[in-house]
C-alpha cells in the first residue's frame, strides 16, 4: 500500500485536532475509534496514544470527550494486555482543573482497572495511584481517592497495606476538597476491605471524617456509615456507630442533619432492628421536630419507610403526634412532602387506626391552601382506598371534595377541577359516575367563565381516562342537550365542550353526535354563538380529515356552513368563518400540491391553482412542459383527473383539470428548483449548475435571486454553498408578495442535498411577470416639466402709454 494513503487517516485526525475550531477538534475526538480501526492496533499504540497524550492542553469540552472515549479504547489497542498504555493519558486528564474532566477520567480508569492482570497492576496502576496521591496540586489527590476501591481487590497483600495507608493520608489531607473526595469514596473502599482491616483501619478514618471541621465533609460520611454498617453485625454497629449517629442527628449544621434525615431508613436497616427500636426512634422524632424546614421535609419523606421498621404502638405513641403537628407546619414544602407520604401509613396501621387517626389528617391536608399539598394527597388516595374501602373513603373524603368544589371562591373551585381526572383514576368509573358525575356537569353552568372553560378541559381528560364508549354514553348526551338551552351561555359552553372533546373521541363519534349539533348552531340568533361555531368547525376539520369515511363531510357539511357564515351580517362572524375557510382550503391545497409534486416533477411542475365554482372545482396545473401533462389525445390529463377525484373524494364529474404553461420559466422558483435538481442528478458540478440557474433567472428579468445548496457537497463533512445576485429583501410583507421560494431534496450517492431557490420578482403593472403593486419604499422621480421661455417684461395695460414730453421754459 502507498505510505501516503496509509497515513491519510492519522493526517486528518492531526489536522482536525489542531484546528482552531473547537467543534472540529471535538468531532475528531469522537471519531477516535474509527481512526484506530483504520490504523490498526500496532500503530494506534505507537502513534495515536502518544499523540493524544501530547494534546491534553485543550478546551474542557474536548478533554471531557477524550476522557470518555479512552475508557472504551482497550479493544482498539489489541486487547487487555495493552490496556496499561491508556493509563498515562488518563493520569494527565485526572489532574486537570475542570472537575467534570477529572471525574470522567476516574470513571474511565475504573473501567480499565479490572482488565489489568496483577503484573500490570503492580507495574503501572499502583505507581499511578501513588503519583496522584502525592501530587502537589489538590486536583490529582482528589482524583486519586476514587481509584483505590477498584484496584484494591487485585493487589497483593503488601500493596493493599500501602493503599490503606495512602488512603488514610488523603482522609486527613490539609485541603478540604481532598477530604471531601475521600469521604465520598470511603464507603466504596470499605466494601473492598476485609472485616479485620475494616475495624482497624477504615472505622478510625470514618471517625475522623465525621468530626471534620467542615460540614461539607461531615455530611458525606452519612452514606459511608450506611456502607460500613452493612458489613458489620448489629452488636458491632452498636459499639462503633451508635454515638457517631447520635452526634450526626444533633450536629450544629443543618446540612448534616438533612443528610441524616434523607437517609434515615437506609441507616436504620443497616444498623439493625435492635438499635432502631431502642435508640433511633427518639432520634427520628428529633428530626421530625427539627428547627430547619429542610430537615423536617426530608424527615417527612422517611415516615412510612421508618414506620415499617417499628411496631404499631411506637408509631401511635411517638411518630403520629409529630405527623399531626406537621400537618399544620408553617412550611408548605413540609406539608407537601408529608401529603405525599402519609398515605403509606395506612397499610401499616390497618383499617381501624387509619379511620381514627389518618382520615382527619387527610381532610385537613385536602383543604390546604397550597396546591401541591392537595395534589399529593389526592394522588395517593388509592393506597388508602385499598385499606379502608371505597365506601368509607367516600363517606369521609367526598364531602370535603364536594365542599371545595362548591366553594364561594372561584379559584378554590378551579383548583379542585384540576384534580378531578386524577381522582377519577384513583376511584374508578362506577364511583365517579355515582358520586362526582353530576358535579362535573354542574361546572359547565358556573357563573365564572374560567370555571366553565376548565370544566370542558376536564371532560376531555375524563374521556382519555375512561374511554370513548363511556363518554358517548355518559357525557356527550348531557353536553349536547345543553345546545338547545334558552340561555346562550349554555349553548356557548356546549360549543367549547364539543370542540375540546373532539380530538379525544373517534371521528365516527364526531360525525354521529357532535357534527349535527354544530351545524344546527350555525343559524343561532346570537353572533357570539355563530363565530364560535366557525372556530369549532376550524378545529373539527383536521379531526374528520383523518378518517377516509368522514373526510367527505368536510366538503359536504362543514365548508358549506362556513360559506354561509362568511356571508353573515356580523363582522366577527365573517372574520372567523373566512379564517376557517382559509385553513380548510390550505389543508386541501397542501395535499394537492404534494401530490402533483410527486406525480409531475419530471414535467416541470411549477404550481397549482384551485377555482371553486357552483357547478365544479377547476384545478389549473402550471408547468413548463404542458404537452407531457396532457399526454396523447389528453390521456394523461384524464388519468390525473381520475386520481384526484378518487384521492380527494370528489363526486363524479365535479372536478376538472387544466394544464397551463408557465409564461416566464426563469421567474418561477419551483421550475428553477426542479431544473437545478435534475442538473445535479445528471452529474453537473454544483457550482456550474448553480451559476447557470442564477444567470438564467437574472436574464429572465428578476430583480434578484438566491440559490443555496447544502449537504455533503465534496468531502464527508456537510456544508452549504450560497449563490446570490441582484437585490433581495428578507423581511416584511413584501417578502410574501415579491419573493418566490421553492425547496427540493436531491438524493445522490454521497447523501441527500437540500436545494433552495429564492427569486425576487420585478414589479409589473400588468401582473404577468410579478406583482401589480410596487414595493412600499419605491420612489418615482418625475421628469421635469417643460416651461415656456420667459420674454422681456411688457405692460399689461390696454391703453397706450404716452411718454411725457419735455417743455422748454417760457421767459416773461
Amino acid at each position: 500500500m502507498n505510505p501516503e494513503v496509509e497515513l491519510y487517516p492519522i493526517a486528518i485526525l492531526i489536522d482536525e485536532l489542531r484546528h482552531d475550531d473547537v467543534s472540529l477538534r471535538l468531532n475528531a475526538i469522537k471519531r477516535l475509534n474509527t481512526i484506530a480501526l483504520a490504523l490498526g492496533p500496532q500503530r494506534a499504540r505507537d502513534e495515536l496514544i502518544p499523540f493524544l497524550d501530547e494534546s491534553i492542553d485543550d478546551e474542557d469540552e474536548v478533554l471531557l470527550t477524550l476522557a470518555g472515549e479512552l475508557g472504551d479504547f482497550v479493544e482498539y489497542l489489541g486487547g487487555p494486555q495493552y490496556a496499561h498504555i491508556l493509563l498515562q493519558p488518563l493520569e494527565n486528564l485526572a489532574a486537570v482543573e475542570e472537575t467534570m474532566v477529572r471525574d470522567k477520567a476516574v470513571e474511565s480508569l475504573n473501567k480499565i482497572c479490572p482488565l489489568l492482570n496483577q503484573s500490570q497492576l503492580e507495574q503501572y496502576y499502583t505507581p499511578l495511584l501513588k503519583r496522584l496521591s502525592l501530587g502537589d496540586w489538590f486536583t490529582s489527590r482528589t482524583s486519586a481517592t476514587g481509584l483505590y476501591a477498584c484496584g484494591y481487590s487485585l493487589a497483593s497483600a503488601a500493596t493493599q497495606d500501602d493503599m490503606r495507608k495512602s488512603f488514610g493520608q488523603l482522609c486527613v489531607d490539609d485541603t478540604p476538597m481532598v477530604r471531601r473526595a475521600a469521604a465520598t469514596h470511603l464507603g466504596a473502599f470499605a466494601k473492598k476491605v476485609s472485616k479485620e482491616h475494616l475495624i482497624t483501619d477504615i472505622i478510625p478514618l470514618f471517625a475522623k471524617l465525621s468530626q471534620d471541621e467542615q460540614d461539607s465533609v461531615r455530611l458525606l460520611t452519612v452514606t459511608d456509615l450506611v456502607a460500613i454498617a452493612e458489613e458489620l453485625t448489629p452488636e458491632e454497629n452498636k459499639t462503633y456507630f451508635l454515638e457517631p449517629l447520635k452526634a450526626m442527628v444533633a450536629d450544629k449544621s443543618w446540612r448534616v442533619r438533612y443528610m441524616i434525615a434523607d437517609n434515615f431508613v437506609k441507616l436504620s436497616k443497616a444498623v439493625g432492628e435492635d438499635i432502631t427500636r431502642d435508640d433511633l426512634v427518639s432520634a427520628f422524632v428529633r428530626l421530625l421536630k427539627d428547627n430547619e424546614a429542610e430537615v423536617r421535609t426530608a424527615a417527612a419523606g422517611q415516615v412510612p419507610g421508618f414506620a415499617q421498621l417499628v411496631d404499631k404502638e411506637t408509631i401511635l405513641n411517638y411518630i403520629l403526634p409529630c405527623v399531626k403537628d406537621m400537618v399544620t407546619d408553617t412550611s408548605q414544602h413540609v406539608r407537601a412532602a408529608l401529603a405525599m407520604q402519609i398515605s403509606g401509613l395506612a397499610p401499616i396501621l390497618g383499617k381501624e387506626s387509619t379511620t381514627e387517626h389518618l382520615l382527619p389528617l387527610f381532610l385537613q391536608l385536602l383543604k390546604d391552601e397550597f396546591p401541591d399539598v392537595r395534589l399529593n394527597i389526592i394522588s395517593k388516595l388509592e393506597t388508602v382506598n385499598n385499606v379502608i374501602g371505597i365506601e368509607l373513603l367516600s363517606q369521609s373524603l367526598l364531602p370535603a371534595i364536594v365542599e371545595l368544589a362548591e366553594d364561594k371562591q372561584w379559584r378554590v373551585r378551579l383548583a379542585i377541577i384540576d384534580y378531578i381526572p386524577l381522582l377519577a383514576t384513583q376511584l374508578g368509573v362506577e364511583f365517579f359516575d355515582e358520586k362526582l358525575g353530576a358535579l362535573c356537569m354542574s361546572w359547565l353552568g358556573d357563573s365564572v367563565f374560567s370555571i366553565r372553560e376548565a370544566a370542558t378541559v376536564n371532560l376531555r381528560k375524563l374521556t382519555e381516562v375512561f374511554g370513548v364508549d363511556w363518554a358517548k354514553q355518559t357525557i356527550i348526551p348531557k353536553v349536547l342537550a345543553m345546545g338547545t338551552h334558552p340561555n346562550y351561555l349554555y349553548r356557548m359552553t356546549t360549543i367549547f365542550a364539543i370542540t375540546e372533546m373532539a380530538p379525544a373521541v373517534t371521528p365516527e363519534v364526531t360525525r354521529d353526535y357532535i357534527l349535527p349539533t354544530v351545524t344546527n348552531l350555525v343559524s343561532d340568533p346570537i353572533p357570539n354563538i355563530r363565530f364560535n361555531v366557525a372556530k369549532s368547525i376550524e378545529a373539527l376539520i383536521p379531526v374528520l380529515s383523518q378518517n377516509p369515511d368522514t373526510k367527505p363531510l368536510v366538503d359536504q357539511q362543514l365548508k358549506p356552513a362556513l360559506v354561509k357564515l362568511s356571508e353573515d351580517t356580523d363582522n366577527d362572524v365573517r372574520f372567523f368563518s373566512q379564517k376557517a375557510l382559509f385553513v380548510a382550503d390550505g389543508v386541501f391545497y397542501a395535499e394537492l400540491n404534494e401530490f402533483f409534486q410527486r406525480e409531475l416533477a419530471a414535467e416541470g411542475y411549477s404550481g397549482v391553482e384551485v377555482r371553486v365554482t357552483p357547478a365544479r372545482t377547476e384545478i389549473i396545473i402550471r408547468a413548463t412542459q404542458t404537452q407531457e401533462i396532457l399526454g396523447v389525445q389528453g390521456r394523461r390529463i384524464r388519468e390525473l383527473t381520475s386520481l384526484v377525484q378518487k384521492r380527494f373524494k370528489f363526486p363524479e364529474n365535479t372536478v376538472e383539470l387544466y394544464a397551463e404553461k408557465v409564461s416566464f420559466r426563469g421567474l418561477c422558483a419551483i421550475a428553477q428548483c426542479e431544473s437545478l435538481k435534475y442538473k445535479l442528478l445528471n452529474g453537473v458540478a454544483v457550482r456550474r449548475a448553480c451559476y447557470g440557474v442564477v444567470r438564467y433567472i437574472m436574464e429572465s428579468g428578476a430583480k434578484g435571486c438566491e440559490v443555496v445548496v447544502s449537504g455533503k457537497l465534496r468531502g464527508a463533512r456537510a456544508k452549504a454553498m450560497k449563490f446570490v445576485d441582484g437585490f433581495m429583501i428578507h423581511s416584511g410583507q413584501p417578502t410574501k408578495d415579491f419573493v418566490d421560494t421553492a425547496v427540493r431534496h436531491v438524493l445522490l450517492r454521497q447523501g441527500v442535498l437540500g436545494v433552495k431557490v429564492k427569486i425576487m420578482l420585478p414589479w409589473d403593472p400588468t401582473g404577468k411577470m410579478g406583482p401589480k403593486t410596487p414595493l412600499p419604499d419605491m420612489v418615482t422621480i418625475m421628469e421635469p416639466k417643460e416651461e415656456a421661455p420667459i420674454l422681456a417684461p411688457v405692460s399689461e395695460s390696454r391703453e397706450e402709454v404716452v411718454a411725457p414730453v419735455a417743455v422748454a421754459p417760457v421767459e416773461a
